[in-house]
C-alpha cells in the first residue's frame, strides 16, 4: 500500500488521518453543543418561563375567585371586606403581570389556540367580577351585610308582639293568664337592640323612632293587667284600643320600613350570589381549563425537550467513544504500517551497507518500492555492483 508513496506522503497520510479523527470528534462535539444548546434554550428561555408564568396566573385567578366568594360571607366585619377588596386588586395585578411575561413567548399552534381562547373569555369574566364588587359596595353603603338574618329577626319580632296582643285580648276577655310582656327591654326585640349595630342611618333612625312606641306597647300590658285584676274589663279594653293597639301599629309600621331596607340588601345579595354561582362559575371554569391546557402543553414540550436532550447526550456519548476508539485503532494501525514500511527497508539497507564495509560486495537487495527508501537501496545495489567491478 505504501510502497509506491513518498515518505512525505506516507507521513502526511498518518498525520492527516489523526487530524481527520480529531475533526470528526470536534464535529460530533460541536453538533452536541449546538443541539443541547437549542434544547437548553427551549427549556430555559421558553418552556420554564411559560409554565412558571401560567401557573402563577392560575394561582392568582384561584385567589381572586376565593376573595370574590368571600364577599358572599355575611358574618365578616367591614375590615374583613376591605381586605377582600385589596386582595382582589392584588390578585388582578399579579395575573396581569404574568400575562405580560407569557404573551410574547414563542407558542406552538396547539398552545396558541388554547391561549387565544383563554384571552377571549377573560374580559367577560372580569366584567362579571366587576359587577359583583360593585353590588357589594352598594350593600356596604346600605350597611346590612346579613339581610336574611335581619329579616328573620324582624319577622320574629312581629310575631312576638302579635302573640302578645293576642295574649292580652284573651286575658281581657277570658282571664287567661300569661307570663311577662311588661318589660320592653326583656322581649326578643328589646334584647336584640342591646347588641345590634349597623352603619345604615335609616335603620338607626327607625330604631330611635320605634323606641317610644315599643316602650308604650309593653307599658300598656302592665296597665291592662292591673285594670283587669281590679275587675274593670271595659277600662282594660279601652287601654288596649287607645294605647296598646296604636303603639303596636306604629311598631309594626317601623318594622315594615326596616324590612324594606333589609330587602334592598337581600336583593343585591341574591344578585351577587347568582352572578358568582351561575354566571361567573361556568366562564371561569372554561378560562381555567384553557389555561391549564396551556400549562400542560408547555410541561409536555419541556419534558419532550429534556428527553430529547438526554437522547442526544447518550448518542453523543456513544458516538464520541466510538470515534475515539476507532481513531485510536486507526492511528495505531497506520503507525505500525508506516513504521514497518519505512524501518524494514532502511534496516535492510543498513545491514547491506555494513556488509559492504566489511568487503562483501556480493550482496543484492530486491527492491519493489518507488519511494526514497527504494531509491536509496537501488543506489546501494548500484554502488555494490560498481565497487565489485572495480575490485575485480
Amino acid at each position: 500500500m505504501f510502497k509506491n508513496l513518498k515518505l512525505g506522503s506516507q507521513l502526511m497520510i498518518g498525520f492527516s488521518s489523526v487530524a481527520l479523527i480529531a475533526l470528526i470528534l470536534g464535529i460530533i462535539g460541536y453538533y452536541g453543543v449546538v443541539k443541547n444548546g437549542e434544547s437548553i434554550n427551549e427549556i430555559g428561555l421558553v418552556r420554564l418561563p411559560s409554565v412558571e408564568s401560567t401557573l402563577d396566573m392560575e394561582v392568582a385567578i384561584h385567589k381572586l375567585i376565593r376573595h370574590i366568594r368571600n364577599l358572599l360571607i355575611p358574618s365578616l366585619t367591614i375590615e374583613d371586606y376591605e381586605r377582600q377588596y385589596s386582595s382582589i386588586i392584588e390578585s388582578r395585578r399579579q395575573y396581569q403581570e404574568d400575562f405580560k411575561i407569557y404573551e410574547p413567548l414563542p407558542q406552538v399552534d396547539e398552545e396558541r389556540e388554547q391561549w387565544q381562547a383563554f384571552v377571549k373569555i377573560m374580559p367577560e369574566w372580569v366584567a362579571i367580577n366587576d359587577k359583583i364588587v360593585q353590588f357589594h359596595h352598594e350593600i356596604s353603603q346600605i350597611g346590612i351585610f346579613n339581610p336574611d338574618e335581619l329579616l328573620s329577626k324582624l319577622q320574629q319580632f312581629r310575631a312576638d308582639h302579635l302573640q302578645l296582643e293576642l295574649n292580652v285580648i284573651s286575658f281581657i276577655i277570658s282571664g287567661a293568664q300569661f307570663e311577662g310582656g311588661e318589660d320592653y327591654t326583656s322581649c326578643n326585640f328589646g334584647t336584640w337592640l342591646k347588641t345590634f349595630t349597623t352603619t345604615n342611618q335609616q335603620i338607626n333612625d327607625l330604631i330611635k323612632k320605634v323606641g317610644e312606641h315599643h316602650k308604650q306597647f309593653h307599658a300598656s300590658v302592665s296597665s291592662i293587667r292591673k285594670t283587669v285584676e281590679l275587675g274593670s274589663k271595659d277600662e282594660a279594653m279601652q287601654i288596649f284600643d287607645t294605647n296598646m293597639k296604636p303603639a303596636a301599629e306604629e311598631v309594626f309600621k317601623i318594622f315594615d320600613q326596616m324590612i324594606v331596607e333589609a330587602q334592598k340588601a337581600e336583593n343585591l345579595q341574591k344578585t351577587m350570589q347568582n352572578l358568582v354561582l351561575n354566571d361567573a362559575r361556568p366562564i371561569q371554569n372554561r378560562a381555567l381549563e384553557h389555561l391549564e391546557n396551556v400549562v400542560h402543553i408547555n410541561s409536555k414540550i419541556g419534558a419532550e425537550e429534556v428527553e430529547k436532550a438526554e437522547t442526544q447526550a447518550q448518542f453523543l456519548k456513544t458516538a464520541s467513544i466510538a470515534a475515539m476508539l476507532s481513531g485510536i485503532f486507526i492511528a495505531l494501525i497506520l503507525a505500525i504500517l508506516i513504521t514497518k514500511s519505512i524501518t524494514r527497508p532502511i534496516l535492510a539497507g543498513v545491514d547491506f551497507a555494513k556488509k559492504m564495509s566489511e568487503g562483501d560486495m556480493t550482496q543484492h537487495i530486491d527492491v519493489d518500492r518507488n519511494d526514497e527508501v527504494g531509491t536509496l537501496i537501488r543506489a546501494l545495489n548500484s554502488m555494490s555492483s560498481e565497487l565489485r567491478g572495480m575490485f575485480k
